[in-house]
């Protein structure tokens, strides 16, 4: 793969692994550089230097590597500066903790028109143009850094990851993204 190296450190547990970790690894986890299910700190020990971008997600979210991959490359969002000293601040009680004070610096990864790329629940919460994520689900409103819109308008064409996602919602994204074509 060219461009830079992600490792997506996919956190899980032994009751998904049969379901949504085989999902992840038939789809979209086969993009990245290092797929790993382990611990930041194993992470750290075992793969140090073989990665330029750690990208820390859920088992039950799908993401679009090239597009994650694309964006880290026009240093425009920072995932991880110096993982070094993140691994020195984790505590195993307090996970957390290990962002506070490490320099991770929450960014804009919004598109060059406004457009969010990083989505906290399926798709089809976002692109029905008649009733907006927050009337859905009213406590996000208060999570958000800025609004977003409902329908078409509502996602970049450079989407990065949707959250909440099934695993037969990961093979018809797959589908729906590398497969179907328009003649």
């Amino acid at each position: 793969m060219d461009g830079p190296r992600i490792l997506c450190l996919v956190t899980t547990s032994p009751t998904n692994a049969a379901t949504k970790a085989v999902a992840v690894n038939e789809t979209w986890g086969r993009r990245c550089h290092i797929l790993n299910r382990q611990g930041i700190v194993e992470v750290y020990r075992r793969y140090d230097g073989q990665y330029d971008w750690l990208f820390k997600v859920d088992d039950d979210a799908y993401v679009v590597v090239e597009n994650l991959a694309h964006l880290v490359d026009d240093d425009a969002y920072v995932v991880v500066e110096n993982l070094a000293h993140l691994v020195s601040q984790y505590r195993p009680t307090d996970p957390i903790c290990c962002l506070k004070g490490s320099g991770v610096v929450v960014g804009d990864a919004r598109d060059e028109l406004g457009e969010p790329r990083f989505f906290h629940f399926e798709p089809e919460y976002w692109l029905n143009p008649y009733k907006t994520i927050y009337e859905r689900w009213a406590p996000m409103k208060k999570y958000q850094t800025y609004n977003y819109s409902a329908g078409m308008k509502c996602c970049s064409s450079t989407a990065i990851s949707f959250h909440y996602i099934k695993p037969d919602a990961m093979y018809v994204m797959e589908y729906l993204i590398y497969k179907l074509r328009v003649v």
